[in-house]
Order: structure tokens, then sequence, then C-alpha cells
């Protein structure tokens, strides 16, 4: 009895041969294409990146490393600075008596306007025919803003606020505004200093964690992984907020909720103008916290807002 043969398998045709060489040949050559991108187009990005914003900002850009992802079109920045402007003296000490002292005295250090520990921006393919950016995905990792209030009416950003402020043009038509999808913003360990030297005070904030489900102008079938949220501290007062939020149902309600401990209204008593009929450190504070729930209950248009006391410091 002879043994049972597993039924053979016909061969592939000619023309079956071709198509499969043909597919393994393409499969090949995108592989080599991602290969090649991967390695080409981070140090090609930051030197053309680096180049074009320091002539379009008129300040030195430096990036520290890129990376690219040619297969789920990601990128990632490290270490990107923009370089500050001297913004003067901080102070009007006097020169010291003792020459000694003053050729050992060194210059002020300049602080970057901004610096960024990390940016990651993930692309989608959509973009291609869209012919406008769509972005999956957005995060800011530790950014370090630095602005200074050089004299009254002066800052260290003078400078951009000139080069970006369009000039009016009469016989220029309305222009359409830019189309764009950004989606799954995440602003994390952020940090803002403001010098004020006019007024002689500095503030702060720190521990800045922002995330938003999206921003944008055009439709598009994105997954939307983060909930809209801001937390920061401001000058050491702790602010939390969380929202909840159905943007595409027919009613577009939502909910806003706002926390904050003990705010001190001392520092900012100083920017209140000096006709203000109210002398008193204590009446001062009453002004501010009339000017915060008036704002706040003006914004809750078709809503509701509740705010609770307003604290000062003694």
């Amino acid at each position: 009895m002879e043994a049972l043969k597993a039924p053979e398998q016909p061969a592939p045709s000619g023309r079956g041969q071709i198509w499969l060489r043909r597919i393994g040949w393409f499969g090949i050559g995108l592989l080599l294409l991602w290969m090649l991108a991967w390695v080409a187009v981070p140090p090609l990005l930051k030197w053309q990146l680096q180049a074009r914003l320091s002539e379009v900002l008129g300040r030195t850009v430096t990036i520290g490393e890129v990376g690219f992802k040619p297969w789920t079109l990601e990128l990632t920045f490290g270490d990107l600075v923009i370089a500050g402007t001297p913004a003067g003296p901080a102070n009007t000490a006097a020169v010291p008596s003792d020459p000694n002292a003053a050729n050992a005295a060194k210059p002020p250090k300049i602080e970057p306007l901004l610096q960024i520990q990390r940016l990651h921006v993930n692309v989608s393919g959509s973009s291609l025919f869209r012919l406008a950016p769509v972005l999956e995905e957005f995060d800011v990792d530790a950014p370090r803003v630095h602005v200074t209030h050089v004299s009254p009416g002066h800052y260290d950003i003078d400078d951009l606020i000139a080069r970006f402020t369009p000039k009016p043009d009469p016989k220029a038509a309305p222009s359409e505004p830019a189309r764009f999808a950004l989606y799954n913003v995440q602003i994390r360990n952020a940090q803002l200093r403001f010098d004020d030297r006019p007024v002689g005070r500095v503030h702060t904030v720190e521990s800045l964690n922002l995330s938003l489900p999206f921003i944008s102008n055009l439709p598009a079938q994105v997954d939307v992984k983060v909930e809209p949220r801001l937390a920061f501290k401001l000058n050491g007062s702790a602010f939390d907020s969380g929202a909840q939020a159905t943007p595409f149902a027919q009613t577009r309600s939502g909910t806003l909720n706002w926390k904050t401990a003990d705010l001190d209204l001392g520092p900012y008593l100083v920017y209140l103008p000096e006709s203000l009929p109210c002398g008193s450190r204590a009446e001062r504070c009453r002004v501010i916290c009339a000017a915060v729930r008036g704002a706040g209950e003006r914004g809750a248009e078709g809503g509701a807002a509740r705010f609770g006391r307003c604290a000062r410091s003694s």
C-alpha cells in the first residue's frame, strides 16, 4: 500500500512570479528609503532650521539633537534655545571705588529668551492631501521663558515685536486664516520668568502643565488622547483646573473646574493706577478681587460661575 502524498501546489505562473518580484523589490526600496531618511534628515533639518530661524528672528537659535522616524513621521527636537539680548543692568548700584573690584566685575549673564528641553511632533499623513499641517501629537517638555521689562514701555523682546508687527497696507486684499489642525497638545513643567525692573519685582510661573485635546479649523479623524487641563504656580500660589466638554454634541455643553490656594495680592498692588481712590493695602486688594470676579462672571456667558473668598496677605 503506497503512502499518501500531499497534493503538490501548482508553481506560480510567470506573471505571478513577476508580481512577487516587484513586491519584493518595492519592499526593499521602501526599507532603504526609510533608512536613508532616518540617517540624512536629522542633520539636514538641524542645519536648515538653525540658519533659517536665526535669520527670521534676528536671534541666535541652536538645536541640540534632532530625531526623525520616517515610518511614523515623528520629529523630536532636543535642547532648543533662542538667545536673549542684553537688557541692561538689573539695578543702578553705585560703581565700586576700588579699581581692581571694577575690573573683576563681570558683565551680567544674558539669559536665553526661550529654552525647550524636548519638542515632539507627530505629523499625520493626511497633511499631504489636505495641503495643511495636521499634527496628531504636539508635546513640549520643560520650556523656559524669560522676559525682562527694561524700562517703562520697553521690553527685551521689542525687536521681535517690531519684526512680526504687520505693516498696514490699504491695498492688500483680506486673506483667509491659515488652515491647521493640532491634536493632543501637551506642555509639561513649563516655567515663565518676568523681570519687572522698573518696579523691582520678579514674577514667576512654575510647574505649568497644559493639556488641550485639539486646536483646529480643519475636520480630521484623529484619536484624542488627552483631557483639557491647566495647572501652574504663580509666585508660589497654586492653581489647578480641569474640564469636560462635548464639542461635537448639539448643545456644546462643558464643565470647567478651577481650584486655587490662598492668593497673595500684595505683589500686584504696584500695578494699580496711582489715581485710584484707595490708598490702603486692604482697599487695593478689594479692588483687584472685584475686578477678578467681574471678569469671570462676564466670561461665563451662557453658563454659571462661582467664586469663593479672595485671599490676600495682611
